[in-house]
């Protein structure tokens, strides 16, 4: 017999008697009410409760965007899934999702039938919304219909669209033939529209970063509105004027409103005009059951309800909980809600232990943001976080659909004026791509020393890469001359250099493998753990939990790093790895740059192990004497199982009892002292290191096998990419406007200015220009407890602004606070900036980076160089192209010491990469150096083809040198005939039916790399024949044979391919050709079958 549901929350508050005289009285007010008393998410309950009673549409007010992400996941929690109208930031950059759920949420609650609940934030009701009598703010595409694209194309221009080659965000079109892309920001997602003359063929939803189609419509409405002013005119429509009259108004917190209503009015006379209609709304409804109600957590001017914090559950979960069960058990309805099913997994368990019945506490999944008693309806409600003390505050899971950002140029992107470096002639000047002599085939145009131009095929692109050594302005190293064999001689000297090098730090690799270490038992308990953190893990994330895992069940001791860009999830795995070792029984130092960075983490790591025994302590500056000696004994006695510390950790008076694993957060922010320290103990221990932006001789080692890296590329769902800007620093009403912005949302901000001595005159500065304003200061030369209080006052929310110095560039993370400015930004480094970048944007809400640079006062080349990199990579994951673009900017610095920064200047960084690379893999696989002939073997040996045949990327076709180049790359990772059409494919959805030339262009990119893997090493037509030098006759014998092909070995090295017809056109040639090597089985390099061994 299953026993019965428990009541409804709804229900148990509907039963109390203060509640029903409330809603009475509600009933049958002929004017506004206000109900105090509502604490915590007790208001998201009564929300709920008064529109399951009415059945009547209810539009719930808050003070911003904050309050309104927090009331959607409370209303979630008590079974309503609300729905959200955010206010617009127009001038702080396009919000496409915003204008998206705003157009959703108006056309939801205008539908007949709607009794759902929307959510606004006060700034949102005073922006107007486009006339539904508007005919050119909808517009109506079906499948089949008549439209002149000529005519789509002036009617988006007229609602404010941008015409560009390729669109890459919204509020963008394109047109390529008879084909129009175009991305309506408030739809959210981009359209691709083909057209056969003035018929709508094909409408299609693709996708930014691919630019392949995602799936096909019929029809669709388009909501174009053009541009829209912040607040409503006096003629412009309001928010509430297009909702149903039987609307319920409900307004949350009206204290805060109002102090919210007053920022509003103080943006501007309209934003007041705007403010006092929707006042006059408010005001005039008088029928009974829809007047305007508050709901406040102070007392009530027309009732209270009796409503308690939760506070005295807060004693540690195992502790927090028992007292609820006990509560329970005498009667209580206890509901309590857990992020994830690990966690109320892990609850049951800990109430099991102590013999009590979790059923009793009703755990169920969901967000809250404040836990709440109703002693009248014995009703107590609340979340596992808020039975640990110092909880942080709820963070609300991103709601928005994560579309990926345009496809970026990648680090080998090119354009007309950038060095180059040709495989075998060297350094040249990339000038474009023409049609070649005849027209017929394209070729990139190189320029070398004395002004000689190369012409090379577009199907041997691989041959060339992006220069990246010693930067490219006034020193940039001198152009190779064509045919003096200068590089190829450099070549030979770097490639000589790095077998030493590559033997030295593989001696280094082979000696850690050798030390004695101690495999790390699995815990039985991991899966739970790892299952309780509250965000749903990205693929790169599971990726490295499972790398990680195997290095710490192996005899070595692991030396991993792990590289992602800012809040993609590095901490969590070094928890995951911290929770194995500490259930082992040893323990953990996780060492931080900052006393600041040292005291988050020791907040985030008890948080995340609180329902876990483990005993987590802190060890910097800022401890006390006296808790400094116990916690130095604790380590000693192996009572403390994870300390987080500064290079204090690193002191000869920390001893371990039984380390088993350091993690180290920003190694390149230690000095040269703490390197070496760290060097020692990397012999004996586990290590993880985490870097977002990676010092680039970790980043390469690396790539070059030395040392085993976790990288972490996939954005979280629902992150957005942080707006970003050069602006000058005197702009007193951008930096007002966006402060401003930023408190109208809830929010905070940081504002970052490097010098101690007038740090505080910056801040006095800000409270200027923003009266309202809270700021509070801090640097590292203010005593230890005033920093600390400075600090835990902003991450309290107690402050608006921080005005700080870079104490703040690594990793401190506060959800809350969205908007940047770095003050005097062209003195930082790429890296800092990027990283100062990511203190913001790691919550729902869109972040905003400003890099303030003085007026009049002329750059160096470098510094405007790294600031418009920022401004330009900000898309989400950019932390290896800063890294590399920060290379290039600066030279190749210290990347491997001074002598091999002159091999890296000498023939540029990705060239000493795959040298390296190379020189590692040789030297692991033979154990010994290689010959020199060996060390100028190509990677994976392609063919010439000369066949005569037309094979271009026409400009008419895709316009534009860098989409052109990016595509011809493209093409040349082909590997196989499938791929081959796959590549057709996406060219055809974007650009309309391939050419004939790029046809075969993309079949030449194929037969190069196959011809070339079977053992060919060129092919030239020459009458009724294809003449072939061949690089390894038995392989092209043995891959030919199956084949009925009239192939004729006339030498070792040549041979005659008889084609079938003498007379073949060219691209028949092409396609004999690519059906056979099509069909040929290629065998990796050096591996024969068992027969063939056995015939020789």
């Amino acid at each position: 017999m299953t026993s019965p549901s428990p009541p409804s929350e709804c229900d148990l508050l509907a039963a109390a008697p203060s509640w029903r005289e409330l809603v009475a009285a509600w009933r049958s007010a002929a004017g506004p009410l206000q109900w105090g008393g509502f604490w915590g998410s007790a208001k998201a309950l009564a929300t709920a409760a008064l529109a399951r009673a009415t059945g009547a549409p209810v539009l719930v007010v808050v003070a911003d965007q904050a309050a309104m992400e927090l009331a959607l996941d409370d209303l979630a929690a008590f079974g309503v899934g609300a729905v959200p109208f955010p206010a617009r930031e127009a001038r702080l950059g396009a919000e496409a999702e915003v204008l998206r759920e705003r157009h959703h949420a108006l056309e939801r609650g205008a539908r007949a039938g709607f009794a759902g609940i929307l959510v606004a934030p006060l700034a949102a009701l005073v922006q107007p919304v486009p006339r539904r009598d508007d005919p050119d703010a909808l517009l109506l595409l079906e499948q089949g219909m008549r439209l002149d694209p000529d005519d789509l194309l002036r009617r988006l221009v007229r609602a404010g669209f941008e015409r560009l080659p390729a669109i890459t965000g919204p509020g963008e079109m394109a047109r390529r033939g008879d084909i129009v892309d175009f991305y309506a920001p408030a739809l959210g997602e981009p359209l691709r529209l083909e057209f056969f003359d003035d018929e709508l063929e094909s409408l299609r939803v693709f996708d930014l970063a691919t630019q392949r189609t995602r799936h096909v419509l019929r029809q669709v409405r388009v909501p174009l509105g053009g541009e829209l002013p912040e607040a409503a005119g006096p003629d412009d429509p309001l928010p509430h004027e297009q909702l149903p009259p039987a609307l319920r108004l409900v307004h949350w917190e009206p204290g805060r409103l109002a102090e919210s209503a007053e920022r509003l009015a103080g943006r501007g006379p309209e934003f007041a005009a705007a403010l006092e209609r929707y006042r006059a709304f408010a005001a005039a409804r008088r029928d009974p059951g829809g007047v305007l109600l508050e709901l406040a957590t102070l007392p009530g001017r027309d009732g209270t309800l009796d409503v308690l914090s939760v506070e005295e559950y807060c004693r540690g979960v195992a502790e927090g909980a028992a007292l609820l069960a006990a509560r329970a058990a005498d009667g209580e309805q206890v509901r309590l809600f857990c992020a994830t099913e690990a966690e109320r997994d892990r609850l049951e368990q800990i109430l099991g232990e102590r013999g009590l019945d979790a059923g009793l506490l009703h755990p169920r999944l969901g967000g809250l943001d404040r836990g709440f008693r109703i002693p009248e309806a014995r009703l107590t409600v609340l979340h596992h976080r808020e039975l640990v003390p110092g909880h942080s505050p709820h963070r609300p899971k991103p709601r928005h659909r994560r579309h990926p950002g345009a496809a970026v140029a990648d680090v080998q992107s090119l354009r007309p004026g950038d060095l180059v470096v040709h495989a075998v002639h060297g350094l040249g000047r990339f000038r474009g791509i023409d049609a070649g002599e005849n027209g017929a085939s394209d070729v990139i145009v190189l320029e070398f020393a004395q002004g000689a131009l190369l012409e090379l095929p577009v199907s041997r692109v691989d041959l060339i890469e992006r220069y990246i050594g010693a930067g490219g302005g006034a020193g940039a190293p001198p152009l190779d001359r064509l045919g003096s064999g200068s590089f190829l001689r450099r070549r030979q000297r770097v490639a000589a250099a790095v077998e030493d090098l590559a033997a030295e730090l593989l001696e280094i690799q082979a000696r850690r493998q050798a030390s004695p270490g101690t495999p790390i038992p699995a815990a039985p308990e991991q899966a739970d753990f790892d299952a309780s953190f509250p965000w749903e893990d990205t693929p790169d994330q599971a990726q490295g939990t499972r790398e990680i895992m195997a290095d710490l069940g192996s005899p070595a001791p692991m030396d991993r790093l792990v590289c992602g860009d800012v809040g993609y999830g590095k901490t969590e795995l070094a928890a995951r790895a911290a929770f194995r070792v500490m259930a082992a029984g040893m323990q953990v130092a996780v060492l931080v740059p900052t006393t600041v960075l040292a005291e988050q983490h020791l907040r985030t790591f008890r948080e995340r192990f609180a329902d876990w025994p483990f005993e987590i302590a802190q060890l910097s500056r800022i401890v006390p004497p006296k808790q400094r000696r116990r916690v130095l004994a604790g380590l000693a006695e192996g009572r403390i199982d994870l300390v987080v510390g500064t290079h204090r950790l690193l002191s000869h008076d920390v001893r371990f009892a039984r380390l088993g694993l350091v993690v180290i957060d920003e190694e390149q922010r230690f000095g040269v002292k703490a390197k070496t320290a760290l060097q020692k103990k990397r012999a004996t221990v586990d290590v993880l290191t985490l870097s977002a932006t990676p010092i680039p001789r970790t980043l390469h080692m690396a790539m070059a096998g030395i040392r085993d890296i976790t990288s972490l590329s996939t954005a979280p769902a629902g992150r957005l990419e942080v707006h970003t800007e050069i602006r000058y620093r005197d702009e007193d009403e951008l930096v007002a406007d966006a402060l401003r912005r930023e408190l109208d949302r809830g929010g905070q901000a940081f504002f970052v200015h490097n010098r101690v001595h007038d740090l505080e005159a910056v801040a006095e500065r800000l409270r200027r220009l923003v009266p309202e304003l809270r700021v509070v200061t801090g640097h590292g030369q203010m005593e230890p407890r005033e920093l600390e209080k400075a600090m835990l006052a902003f991450v309290r929310g107690e402050a608006d602004v921080l005005c700080s110095t870079t104490i703040v560039e690594s990793g401190l993370d506060i959800p809350n606070a969205n908007t940047i400015f770095i003050d005097d930004a062209q003195n930082y480094g790429l890296a800092d900036l990027h990283q100062l970048r990511g203190r913001v944007g790691r919550a729902a809400r869109r972040g905003y980076c400003y890099l303030l640079i003085p007026r009049g006062q002329p750059l160096p080349v470098d510094a405007r160089r790294r600031l418009k990199a920022v401004e330009e990579l900000r898309y989400l994951g950019a932390g290896f192209q800063i890294a590399m673009r920060d290379l290039e900017i600066r030279g190749a610095g210290n990347l491997l010491g001074p002598e091999q920064s002159g091999h890296i200047a000498a023939v540029g960084f990705e060239t000493y990469r795959r040298l390296l690379a190379q020189a590692v893999a040789r030297l692991k696989r033979q154990g010994k150096p290689a010959a020199a002939d060996d060390r100028r073997q190509p990677a994976a040996p392609v063919a010439d083809l000369a066949l005569g045949v037309s094979a271009a990327l026409p400009a008419a076709y895709v316009p534009g040198e860098e989409d052109r180049l990016r595509i011809l790359r493209e093409l040349d990772r082909v590997r196989s005939a499938g791929e081959v059409d796959s590549a057709l494919a996406g060219l055809r959805d974007r650009y309309g039916p391939p050419p004939a030339e790029t046809e075969a262009l993309a079949r030449l990119f194929f037969l190069k790399h196959r011809l070339g893997a079977l053992g060919f090493e060129s092919l030239q037509r020459v009458e009724d024949r294809l003449i072939c030098a061949v690089r390894d006759m038995r392989r092209v014998e043995r891959a030919l044979a199956p084949q009925e092909v009239d192939f004729r070995v006339i030498s070792a090295r040549r041979a005659h391919w008889v084609l079938p017809d003498p007379e073949s056109a060219p691209t028949e040639v092409l396609a004999h050709l690519f059906q056979v090597a099509a069909a040929c089985r290629v065998r990796p390099a050096g591996r024969e079958s068992r027969s063939s061994r056995r015939r020789r």
